[in-house]
């Protein structure tokens, strides 16, 4: 069962999980498919 949860931004596991979907849509073609910078990784 798929459960959609609105983000915390202050929750700490919410901040890891928007973080790692963030890197996978940066490296598939879609989004670039590259790698974010470790600077732009830190301001999100």
């Amino acid at each position: 069962m798929i459960e959609i949860v609105r983000a915390d931004y202050l929750h700490p596991r919410h901040q890891a999980d928007i973080t790692a979907l963030m890197k996978a849509y940066a490296l598939d073609p879609m989004g670039g498919g590259k790698p974010l910078p470790d600077s732009r990784i830190k301001k999100l």
